[in-house]
């Protein structure tokens, strides 16, 4: 008996974890190498009274108890990890091994087992996992960008389609009614008929309106000069334009050689500034508004600034995405998507200003 009891004890000792076992009521009877595992000797526990559920985590101790009622039914080994605070107060996960045992009669004795420190195992665990959903979190922003930028290019060859309508079907069409309009503007004028005159002369007056609009439609949707002329041919046309219709004082001013840029590049600074100048008009209440072109050796800026009310960028916008307008996040998505950085700044009463700079790189 002795020799057995000695080989128990060393067994016990030279064990990684916590040897116990419970009475019928769950109270721990044995316990050995209970200090490396939270902290309390095997003697505190003994002089102390203290119970091993009291040091369960009290968001686990529900599901360790739920976990382990099967085991006073029948015979039964089971494994559970939860957390239990130690003797600093610290948190720290184990790994639960027990199995329950039984009298002759059936009657639930108690139950044996084994708890190991499974801290370390946990963290590198949740470092993995948290990697794991920072890959597949990287993964789907960058099919999200991916469909974003698809669905830009898309728009944006639609708006050059529907121009392209405007301008050969509508626009010819009109221009052919017009014409006709004024050949029969002629032939009533050597007839005298005034009233036939008077129509026709307001017929021919909404076809120039008509015809101006679709023109202009046309412009909005995909200026051709942007394509013909040149990204600064464009903005000075869209910046006269801007002011022609809000009244708000706007200039362009051009630093460096104007660069052939390719097509997306070109695209995306002409979008940003009419969005820019779209939300002065909106919203700034401005009375001139200035853009600030800028040919680098290996940049391309462009800045607008307006002098309108202003506003906290924090507390509108902040961090977060989706506290963005939708222009602006597309502004800045697209500016992302060409490797650039997108910066906007403002003061209350001191105006705004939102600066764009993307590399240069491969040009067309």
């Amino acid at each position: 008996m002795k020799i057995s009891e000695e080989k128990y004890r060393i067994l016990a000792t030279n064990v990684p974890g916590m040897i116990y076992r419970t009475g019928p009521n769950w109270s721990v009877e044995i316990i050995t190498n209970s200090e490396a595992v939270c902290g309390y000797s095997t003697d505190e526990f003994y002089t102390k009274k203290i119970d091993w559920q009291s040091l369960i985590h009290p968001d686990d101790k529900q599901g360790v108890m739920d976990g382990g009622a099967e085991l006073c039914i029948k015979p039964t080994s089971i494994v559970q990890d939860y957390r239990i605070i130690d003797k600093n107060g610290s948190t720290r996960w184990v790994s639960d091994h027990k199995c329950s045992f039984f009298k002759e009669d059936g009657s639930f004795r108690g139950l044996v087992g084994i708890v190991l420190d499974s801290t370390e195992r946990k963290q590198a665990e949740n470092i993995t996992e948290r990697k794991k959903m920072e890959n597949e979190l990287n993964q789907r922003t960058s099919e999200l960008t991916q469909l974003s930028s698809r669905l830009r290019r898309a728009r944006e060859n639609e708006r050059a389609t529907i121009a392209r309508e405007l301008h050969d079907e509508f626009g010819q069409a009109l221009t052919a009614v017009k014409i006709n309009i004024d050949r029969l503007e002629s032939e009533f004028m050597n007839q005298g008929t005034t009233d036939a005159m008077k129509r026709l002369r307001e017929t021919s007056e909404l076809t120039d309106r008509l015809l101006e609009q679709v023109r202009d439609l046309a412009l909005n949707l995909r200026p051709s000069m942007l394509d013909d002329l040149g990204l600064v041919a464009a903005l000075h046309w869209y910046v006269r334009g801007f002011s022609r219709r809000t009244g708000v004082e706007c200039k362009l001013q051009v630093e460096g050689q104007e660069l052939l840029l390719c097509d997306e590049k070109r695209i995306m600074i002409y979008r940003a500034v009419q969005e820019a100048l779209t939300n002065v008009a909106r919203h700034a209440e401005a009375k001139s508004a200035g853009i600030l072109l800028r040919f680098g050796t290996d940049l391309l800026s462009v800045e607008v600034k307006d002098d309108g009310k202003g506003f906290d960028v924090d507390e509108v916008f902040g961090a977060q995405y989706e506290k963005y307008p939708f222009g602006l996040l597309g502004m800045r998505e697209s500016t992302e998507e060409l490797g650039g950085r997108w910066r906007i700044q403002s003061i209350a009463d001191q105006g705004s200003s939102i600066t764009i700079t993307i590399p240069l790189g491969d040009l067309q």
